[in-house]
């Protein structure tokens, strides 16, 4: 699903960019001492991704209970609420008395920082 989404653009140089993103791809360490990996994260950050996905998926101007959410993401019912009044007011879900579904606010807010910067980096190259 996180294939479907552009890579944020990084406003790092080209050569810390790299170690960056080489970073952001070793998230899990090895113990030396018994091999078993380690996984860094934010359980929450997963969820409220996990919902926000959901919505992403499908029809995304259709409402969609909270029960609904629910089962399609394996969370329980308080874990999607949490989420979804998270998303709500981050600007990345409405709510209704239909239930919630994906809002363009966040999405459009996104693609507006992504033309700011591409105009930057045309700018700076001369293609202007």
């Amino acid at each position: 699903m996180r294939d479907r989404f552009p890579p944020h653009p990084s406003p790092l140089p080209p050569g810390e960019r790299e170690v960056k993103e080489h970073r952001l791809q070793t998230c899990a360490t090895k113990s030396k001492e018994n091999g078993k990996g380690r996984e860094y994260g934010s359980k929450a950050a997963e969820k409220c991704l996990m919902v926000a996905e959901f919505l992403a998926g499908g029809d995304i101007l259709a409402w969609k209970s909270i029960k609904e959410i629910a089962a399609g993401t394996g969370l329980t019912a308080a874990e999607t609420y949490t989420m979804l009044c998270t998303l709500v007011k981050r600007g990345w879900a409405e709510k209704d008395e239909s239930g919630f579904r994906q809002s363009g606010k966040g999405l459009s807010r996104y693609a507006v920082q992504a033309q700011e910067y591409l105009v930057g980096v045309m700018g700076r190259l001369g293609l202007r």
